[in-house]
Order: C-alpha cells, then structure tokens, then sequence
C-alpha cells in the first residue's frame, strides 16, 4: 500500500468520523492495520484476567514497512495490539502461531464512543515468549 494512498485514507476517515453520527459503521474491510476508527476496536474480553486462545494473522511495525517504528500485531479474532517501542518477544512470532490473549487493564473515563486503551498481554504458545501491549497506538482521549 503506498504511501499516498494512506494518506488520504487517513484523511477520508478522519473527515468520515468527524462528520459521521453516532449509529453509523465505517466498512474497515480496506483499512490497513492501525487505521481503524475508535468505535470500530474489537474487544472480546470484558473483564480484567479474562483470556481466550487465538492465532497470529499479522506482523508488522506500528507504521507498516517501517523498521524503525514498534510492532503491530493483528489476531484471527481481530483483536489488535500496537506499540511505539520495540518488544523483542513479539520478533520471534511469526503468522500462524497459536497465542493466548490476557485482558490486562480496561481504560477508564474515556469520551463517549472512544474505547481504545485496553492493554492485553499475549503469550505466544508455541515460543513461550510474552508481551503487553495496548490496542490502539493511542490511549482513550488522546491523539
């Protein structure tokens, strides 16, 4: 995906959901990783220590292609983890790995319809090797 074309992917979803109301769903079939609105995010799990069983359908960097940017992992189940610094353990996964997905912390007083914040931490069962990272790049409220 180039360049160009997500930046005015960016841009026409930013204008979408800035316009949109409430009710109405932006098709995410076409966005890339990390792209998708707040009110899009998927979360399974509703309480914190609830895990579930998954697979690995996605590596790539927090900006996709680029190496000096952290890691963002996608799941089967759509979950979704992002982060800016590197997690090493995340490097030694490849797609297809089984992993165990473990709600950490829920994010609390965020705007209506802004749910992004929820911390999991994942262990991929077949390295054994953790990690904790957020679901969005960006906490409820911020940027």
């Amino acid at each position: 995906m180039s360049v160009k074309f997500l930046g005015v992917l960016i841009l026409f979803l930013t204008v979408t959901a800035c316009t949109s109301t409430p009710t109405q769903t932006v098709d995410t079939s076409s966005v890339k990783k990390g792209r998708v609105p707040a009110q899009e995010a998927v979360h399974p799990l509703t309480k914190v220590g609830e895990c579930l069983n998954t697979t690995i359908s996605s590596i790539d960097h927090r900006i996709p292609g680029d190496d000096s940017t952290g890691p963002a992992v996608e799941f089967a189940n759509k979950l979704y983890q992002v982060d800016y610094n590197p997690q090493p353990n995340v490097t030694s996964s490849v797609v297809g790995d089984p992993v165990k997905i473990c709600l950490v912390s829920i994010p609390q007083d965020c705007p209506p319809g802004d749910s992004r914040g929820y911390e999991y931490t994942t262990t991929n069962l077949r390295t054994n090797l953790s990690w904790t990272m957020y679901d969005d790049q960006h906490l409820c409220g911020g940027a």
